[in-house]
């Protein structure tokens, strides 16, 4: 059987900006109106505005008696005053309304009860001391929020007080995982001999869903073109992005070139980039069709940078980017001229400087990124980095730096 070849392999950051210009016209995607209490980590299509104000009346900010505060003047210890209850000054507690007709609050620690309708002061306030005055918070009007903005749950608080109950958001990007291969298996299934749990598109499941889309993943589909052919077809109709998992390379059973070849346009096969390089980026109907090769560290470089940048692009956001953190290499690394490489890597601490080890680099050692707490891009103009130079690593998990 002819074996597929590549069709151009291209610098990857180059294919990412073909990817960007292919789908320019694509996204972002439309919006849509949800309640305020369901719109955690979703992002803002513009700017949220107050629609009430927050306080939404003048409130005492401490419990004690609301008091005309002119009328304390010069007041002290040497000098106290006593005021009529009902009268001069009234009781209220935290968050009660404060009658028009005083403008202070003085703090029950603060108020002597000589009885039962008289209180003494011993200090002169200020006018609007322990006041929250309508509007302190927010104006009627006031931003609460910009666009693009991926919304917190003290964002949900600012808009909930401010009298909102519904947000317009970017609608989130469905994107269809397709695995594919005779040898995989659903991780529920019995394992028998040469077959291969499926972890592919459960990772790109939760990465999806971290970056902000909607993951729908397929039933695995066998080798076949057929097969392949139509788990595409159906994904297309109703999904914004397409992800097939392997048959990316050039092995004799590798059929998503082939298929995507047929149904559409291959923008991108093959890039310099380890792990990762046998990548497809396609179009069919409009829509974003990425290859993902079958190795696991290979699938889950190709989704942090292509993936993770459509649906950014879907959602109008700039992609996430991670923290780094400066490390001393502790061994040589070796890297392929012509090729950039990402380098998994284990961070210590000792003497209080940070070190940094690489892991095991197949493309297929999934423990690698299991236990790396990050990333090395060796650039392909350098044929390696010396032991004890100084390096700046993409952090993957919390490290304390």
């Amino acid at each position: 059987m002819k074996r597929t070849i590549y069709l151009k392999k291209m610098d990857w950051k180059d294919a990412l900006q073909m990817l960007r210009v292919e789908f320019l016209s694509l996204f972002p995607l439309n919006s849509e109106i949800i309640p305020v209490i369901d719109s955690l980590h979703r992002i803002t299509v513009k700017e949220v505005t107050a629609r009430i104000a927050s306080p939404n009346y003048d409130a005492a900010a401490m419990d004690g008696i609301a008091i005309k505060a002119e009328s304390t003047f010069g007041t002290s210890s040497s000098n106290p005053k006593r005021f009529s209850i009902g009268k001069d000054v009234e009781f209220i507690d935290t968050g009660n309304p404060v009658n028009e007709r005083f403008n202070a609050v003085v703090k029950i620690e603060d108020v002597t009860i000589i009885d039962e309708k008289t209180v003494e002061v011993r200090s002169s306030i200020p006018p609007g001391k322990d006041v929250r005055f309508k509007g302190e918070d927010f104006k009627i009007g006031d931003s609460i929020i910009s666009a693009h903005h991926c919304i917190r749950p003290i964002d949900i608080g600012g808009m909930l007080s401010c009298g909102l109950l519904y947000v317009e958001v970017r609608r989130k990007p469905k994107v269809s995982i397709i695995p594919t291969g005779s040898e995989i298996i659903e991780p529920k299934e019995k394992l028998k001999s040469e077959s291969i749990i499926d972890c592919n598109s459960y990772i790109a499941e939760g990465m999806i869903r971290q970056w902000g889309g909607a993951p729908q993943r397929s039933p695995i589909v066998k080798n076949d073109k057929q097969k392949i052919e139509r788990a595409i077809s159906k994904a297309i109709s109703c999904n914004d992005i397409i992800i097939v998992i392997a048959g990316s390379s050039a092995g004799s059973e590798d059929y998503t070139a082939s298929v995507i070849k047929k149904m559409g346009k291959i923008i991108v096969h093959g890039v310099d980039l380890m792990p990762g390089k046998p990548v497809i980026l396609a179009k069919i109907e409009k829509k974003p069709i990425i290859g993902l090769p079958g190795y696991p560290v290979s699938a889950f470089v190709i989704l942090d940078i292509y993936v993770k940048e459509l649906i950014a692009m879907a959602l109008d956001i700039i992609p996430q980017k991670r923290r780094k953190t400066k490390a001393i290499l502790g061994e040589d690394i070796v890297s392929k001229l012509g090729m950039d490489e990402i380098v998994r890597m284990k961070l210590t601490r000792r003497n209080g400087r940070v070190y940094a080890l690489p892991l095991k680099r197949g493309a297929g050692i999934l423990s690698s990124l299991v236990r790396a707490d990050g990333l090395l891009h060796i650039p392909k103009d350098e044929e390696g980095v010396n032991a004890g130079s100084e390096v700046e690593v993409e952090l993957i998990k919390e490290f304390r730096s």
